[in-house]
């Protein structure tokens, strides 16, 4: 790994790590500033304003990336998300922390998140030095699972410690600690010396059009996007606000289980991904892709009936196991199928349709939260994700290699 991934990589493992303190404290600490009744629509609604900034902003994010210089841009998002998250603590200080405020919060930071990934990921082959992409991105994905599962354990560690366990004091710490992870990040960039590359000529139109229009022609990509449209609608409410009412609600426990639930979720998906990363060359993309949506939904049903909290981890991390089976193949049919100069602009409709269909599925869910018991959203989603196995009536999809 030359100096320059070296920078990077460690930037972001640390930066993610405080991604998974944020994520493993947001939506409990929403649960405990607000009353019973409307605790899972305001939860719901939290993680709707934390994912809207990607639905809105991420093509415009995209052409800004190719426009100016991206480490610039790496490190001016960095110091803004370092200045949102720093300025929770000192609210909280002065009894001003509301569910509103941290839902600002949320969207502020995930507003300049968006302009991070793209530049991020279109700086990488200017590291790579010739190195394969496929290893330099497996390696930068591979840290984001474990910089996952890492910073749920911090979590649940400080949750668990002290004289507030679990306490809103302690949670608002672990949200300043992510602040100062943007910094580190931000210490790494700055070490990073790129000459500046020179700026693309399409304009905003033609750039979101010309993917568009390419995913309208591909019965491939149409699939492809209406599959993950479906999943993630069903599965990703109760991923980030029903694992919060659950925890709390029906097993009747602190954040700090919550942070270790999703630990388990996350330590699933890194052992899914290197179990695929072994065999998927002797797989077929397209049923790899149908049987990995099938499981999707399969493994969220034992939520319904499991009462206890050591069996519920491992129902979620079985759960975790089944992620890669979907994420894997469809960015490779994506790589493979799309022609260079066109695939950031179809990867970037994927992201569009993943948060897009995130964001619907948190506010619902949190609607459904507050009206039904917490395990039913496990069922409802468990069942509505399996219908994504409806892609076997299409031909494109059914024999992609």
């Amino acid at each position: 790994m030359t100096r320059n991934l070296a920078l990077l990589w460690t930037g972001q493992f640390v930066s993610q790590l405080g991604d998974a303190l944020l994520s493993a404290v947001l939506v409990f600490l929403v649960l405990s500033l607000s009353p019973a009744g409307s605790a899972g629509t305001r939860a719901g609604l939290v993680q709707l304003a934390a994912t809207l900034p990607f639905l809105l902003f991420s093509p415009l994010s995209g052409i800004l990336a190719d426009r100016v210089d991206r480490r610039k841009l790496m490190l001016a998002t960095d110091v803004a998300r370092a200045a949102v998250l720093g300025a929770v603590p000192v609210l909280w200080h002065f009894g001003l922390v509301t569910w509103a405020v941290l839902g600002a919060a949320a969207f502020l930071v995930s507003t300049f998140s968006t302009a991070f990934a793209p530049a991020r990921d279109a700086l990488v082959p200017d590291l790579a030095e010739g190195a394969s992409l496929v290893r330099i991105n497996s390696l930068l994905q591979t840290s984001t699972q474990v910089a996952m599962v890492a910073g749920m354990l911090v979590a649940a560690a400080v949750l668990g410690a002290g004289q507030n366990r679990g306490g809103p004091d302690a949670m608002i710490a672990l949200i300043g600690a992510n602040a100062g992870t943007f910094l580190f990040s931000f210490a790494c960039l700055a070490l990073i010396r790129l000459p500046r590359r020179p700026a693309h000529a399409e304009g905003p139109r033609a750039h979101a059009a010309a993917g568009l229009a390419l995913a309208l022609r591909s019965p491939l990509l149409r699939m492809l996007l209406l599959l993950t449209a479906v999943d993630n609608f069903f599965i990703m409410g109760p991923a980030l606000v029903g694992s919060g009412l659950l925890v709390k609600h029906t097993f009747g426990l602190g954040a700090r289980h919550l942070a270790l639930f999703e630990a388990c979720l996350a330590g699933g998906w890194f052992a899914g991904t290197l179990a695929l990363g072994s065999v998927a060359h002797r797989l077929p993309k397209g049923p790899t892709l149908l049987a990995g949506m099938f499981l999707d939904g399969v493994t969220y049903l034992p939520l319904f009936w499991i009462r206890s909290f050591p069996l519920a981890c491992l129902a979620v991390f079985a759960h975790g196991l089944s992620i890669p089976l979907i994420t894997v193949p469809r960015t490779s049919l994506v790589q493979e199928r799309v022609e260079a100069g066109m695939r950031a602009q179809v990867f970037s409709l994927v992201q569009l349709t993943v948060v897009g269909f995130t964001a619907l599925s948190a506010a619902v869910t949190g609607f459904l939260g507050d009206r039904i018991p917490a395990p039913a959203l496990f069922l409802w989603a468990g069942v509505g994700a399996m219908v994504g196995i409806a892609g076997v009536f299409s031909a494109a999809l059914r024999g992609a290699k």
